[in-house]
């Protein structure tokens, strides 16, 4: 028998369910269709029942939904919904039969199936042998792609949804989790739980980062797989929510551990069906089926891995922003990159392309380590140039030539070469490493040498700081005695620390979100438990606390645990470049003391000249100070280290448009485009750089293009709604499909601040006449701001917004005291970047007060110093028309006619 969505599904419910009287109010309401025989189960969302289906004389499974998780008005939804379900005919899909309301309550029905559940066979058969594992896997997959052909998603694949009978495995509730979906959104998101069971669910379902497709089932058929092999699921925890951050952040465990029987080729297939990224998976459940029987996993998806983990951040930033994004998206954490005079002062320029990895797919993750560590060594040695592993990741010499790499980096040479691992049972093994430095100019080869060691941190040190001594002399260059120091450093005796760091590398360099940047710090933190004496891990570790806090986690738990992870890389290796590197770090984004943050990045970025993030650092604080220029330039400099990172170009590109320098801005907007036609930040970029030019029509036509694209108003729109750069393309610029996407956007939108999504709505509502649905808006909007006065939340734009709130509310002398306050304290002043886009929302503040004596005041100050807000884009922003006709107002526009 079917069973219902559990509770574990969906969590804590609120309210209570009395099913005293379900039965009677059942048969009054289906008398003359059903016949209620018995109960037959119960679940979070639904209690199931046998009934006999009167009308086609048969018995069938009757479920119905509780309700009180149902809105009053979810009977019509719950019909539409259901209706994906009762299209589908497939001999592994358990088809919906009907559907209906009985005296108000919602329900449908399904055969009957004589038989059990996969949960109840596991229940009593924990581990089933391969060839039945295989053969229900089999089934169930088919049913899958099935279902995938017609666009629809389980979305809740579990044991207890697959029915066993007469030796066939057939998949049940398929689209029924859409159903609940659309029905409870409501309360489920107030309580921020995510749909899906945790046990089985996929990365992407458990952070709601993107919609589920049929990837998120693969993930799931990999998760029930690895059970009926094992006896357990891949992850266990005391509680729903932990399973669901194992999902996120713990390696994929090897179903090896359990059952050393299994084929290698088997493991291998699973564990790409559990791949985090829904990009490393099989494309659909046919592939999968396909790797298990034939042993062979495509290449391809092995060999992409590096690459797409190289452009992930800049996928990240799909839904960031300039500016914001420049704060959280310009690291790679692992240094790596170029002096700051790299084409005019002799030094040679090597970039370290991946190494081609000749091992056990398992062990890919030293190949990708290790090629990093072999560029972190040779940047170690100065006077040589080394260009960032991210830029260097994302070369591939199957398609590129070297004279093609050569001009595209910047660089005279390049180290390649191949590492093949062999692993033994007792967690030892060896490594094989074979480098080679060529010269680009000729493509010949100018050093190359084999080296064999064991799999232990002391021979890997030394295998490495070989290869970068190396490079050093086939180059010429001396060894000063800080570089030896580098070279001949180590930091650990232990295999396991070790192993944990390089994974805490390898994380730290994925994306910028939050799964990866927790799993940094977890390795970290495994590395120096391991081994407390590690000194160089605690400073990663430093660091990545430090970034945890900037991007997701402002406790004070977060701040003191970075403080005394620096505090013991200090105690240990004090001159280390990285332990000093991390004090910087601390100060810039966990103290805030941009005075002394700038003081520590300056005095590295000459010691450490192949640290693109170091020089970015550094242009950040200067950014932020209001020194354009020095911020172009140090910007430009971690560009030529990392010339791929499109952070880095943007960081560029915005600093230059908000200094009023157009043209060289849209210069580099042309180059991020190049890099990377599909990057949706690119596209704000451009409509941006056409608006403030005055180029409405344009700018419309960019984010026209670019709404035709699948999934981009679902990456666009809430990095619109989270900054105030972009609000004018809401007012100005912005299509109808970003409005209907608005307009259909829920609060648990997980990328949307609360403040930022009740904004929106408000305008939007004002913007369509729905006075009564905007006021309701702005009174949330007044609420959230109120509440958070005094907190670091409450910055320049909160205080702008709480006054437009005011000014809607008709509290129009708050919020003119709240613009005078703002006006006298100078926002540009708390920050020369974000502050002077806060200074134009504030001009506008003062035309929705009807102060244009206050506005033009504003903008004059604006047009005195750096500032985006040209003539040209002042007289297109339709918010202030009503200051046409004022003179100081029009002798600003008139100057760049």
């Amino acid at each position: 028998m079917t069973e219902s969505p559990d509770p574990a599904r969906y969590g804590p419910v609120p309210g209570g369910f009395d099913a005293s009287n379900l039965r009677e109010r059942l048969d009054m309401g289906l008398e003359g269709r059903y016949h209620i025989l018995a109960q037959a189960g119960a679940g979070g969302m639904a209690i199931v029942f046998r009934a006999l289906d009167l009308r086609h004389d048969r018995t069938v499974a009757l479920k119905v939904l509780r309700p009180e998780l149902v809105p009053s008005n979810g009977g019509e939804r719950f019909h539409r919904e259901i209706q994906i379900a009762a299209r589908m005919s497939h001999p592994h899909v358990l088809p919906v039969h009907d559907s209906g309301e009985a005296d108000g309550l919602l329900y449908y029905t399904m055969p009957f199936v004589e038989g059990e559940t996969l949960r109840e066979r596991l229940d009593g058969t924990p581990r089933l042998e391969l060839q039945e594992a295989t053969r229900i896997i089999r089934d169930i997959g088919q049913g899958l792609a099935y279902a995938h052909a017609q666009g629809v998603v389980h979305r809740d694949l579990k044991p207890g949804n697959i029915m066993l009978s007469a030796g066939i495995a057939v998949v049940a509730d398929f689209g029924i989790a859409r159903t609940f979906d659309s029905l409870i959104e409501e309360t489920l998101t107030q309580t921020g739980v995510s749909i899906g069971t945790p046990s089985y669910m996929s990365p992407e379902q458990a952070t709601g980062e993107t919609p589920p497709d049929q990837r998120s089932d693969v993930y799931s058929l990999g998760c029930i797989f690895f059970e009926m092999l094992t006896g357990h699921p891949p992850y266990e925890a005391a509680t729903p929510v932990a399973v669901m951050a194992l999902h996120l952040s713990e390696p994929i465990p090897d179903v090896r551990d359990d059952r050393p029987d299994i084929r290698k080729d088997i493991a291998t297939a699973i564990a790409v069906a559990m791949a985090k990224q829904p990009g490393d998976r099989f494309d659909s459940a046919t592939d999968f089926i396909e790797a298990l029987e034939t042993g062979e996993t495509p290449s391809r998806l092995l060999r992409a891995r590096r690459r797409r983990a190289a452009r992930r951040t800049a996928g990240l930033a799909a839904t960031a922003v300039v500016g914001a994004a420049a704060i959280f998206g310009a690291f790679s954490l692992l240094g790596g990159g170029d002096s700051t005079t790299l084409t005019n002062d002799g030094t040679p320029m090597v970039a370290v392309l991946p190494f081609r990895h000749l091992g056990p797919p398992d062990d890919s993750f030293y190949a990708e380590g290790i090629t990093d560590e072999i560029s972190s060594r040779i940047a170690d040695v100065q006077g040589i140039g080394v260009v960032a592993s991210a830029s260097a990741a994302r070369i591939d010499l199957s398609t590129t030539t070297l004279e093609e790499v050569g001009r595209e980096l910047g660089i005279h040479y390049v180290v390649r070469g191949s590492i093949a691992t062999e692993s033994r049972p007792d967690g030892t093994g060896r490594v094989r490493v074979i480098p080679e430095l060529i010269r680009i100019s000729d493509e010949s080869s100018v050093w190359s040498e084999s080296f064999n060691a064991e799999l232990t941190p002391g021979e890997m040190f030394n295998v490495q700081s070989t290869i970068a001594r190396g490079v050093a002399e086939a180059l010429n260059v001396t060894l000063l005695p800080a570089s030896r120091d580098l070279l001949d450093s180590r930091t650990t005796t232990s295999l396991e620390a070790y192993d944990a760091f390089m994974r805490g590398n390898l994380y730290a360099t994925q994306a910028l979100d939050y799964p990866d940047q927790l799993r940094a710090v977890q390795m970290y933190q495994e590395a120096v438990r391991i081994d407390p004496g590690y000194g160089l891990a605690y400073a990663r570790l430093a660091r990545s606390h430090a970034l945890f806090f900037s991007l997701f986690d402002r406790a004070p738990a977060r701040a003191a645990a970075a403080r005394e992870a620096s505090s013991k890389a200090d105690s240990l290796i004090p001159e280390h470049p990285e332990t000093q590197i991390a004090r910087a770090y601390l100060s810039l984004f966990v103290d805030v003391d941009r005075e002394r943050a700038l003081r520590e990045l300056d005095r590295l970025r000459l010691s450490n000249p192949n640290d693109a993030n170091l020089h970015w650092a550094a242009g950040f604080v200067r950014r932020v100070r209001g020194d354009y220029d020095g911020a172009i330039e140090r910007f430009t400099d971690a560009t030529l280290l990392d010339p791929h990172s499109l952070l880095y170009l943007l960081d560029t590109a915005a600093t230059l448009w908000v200094a009023g320098r157009f043209e060289e801005a849209s210069r580099i907007a042309e180059q991020m485009r190049t890099l990377e036609p599909e990057w949706a930040t690119g596209q704000l970029s451009q409509s941006q750089l056409l608006l403030y030019r005055g180029d409405v029509e344009a700018a419309t036509q960019v984010m026209s293009a670019y709404a035709l694209r699948e999934d981009a108003l679902e990456q666009l729109v809430p990095a619109l709604m989270g900054e105030v750069l972009y609000r004018p393309l809401w007012e100005i610029v912005l299509p109808a499909p970003y409005q209907d996407a608005l307009r259909r956007m829920e609060l648990s939108n997980t990328f949307v601040d609360s403040a930022a999504f009740f904004y929106h709505k408000a305008r939007l509502a004002e913007r369509s006449s729905e006075d009564a649905e905007a006021r309701e808006h702005w009174r949330s909007l007044a609420q959230i701001l109120e509440r958070r006065t005094g907190t670091w939340q409450a910055t320049t734009q909160s205080g702008v917004d709480l006054a437009f709130a005011y000014a809607a509310l008709g509290r129009t002398d708050e919020a003119r005291l709240i613009a005078d306050r703002l006006y006298r304290e100078d926002l540009s002043e708390q920050d020369g970047f974000r502050g002077v886009f806060s200074e134009i929302d504030l001009a506008r503040l003062y035309v929705r007060l009807g102060d244009n004596a206050g506005a033009v005041r504003v903008l004059e100050d604006l047009a005195a110093g750096p500032s985006p807000a040209s003539p040209e884009f002042l007289r297109v922003d339709p918010a202030f028309e009503p200051m046409v006709g004022y003179p100081r107002f029009d002798a600003l526009v008139a100057t760049g006619s």
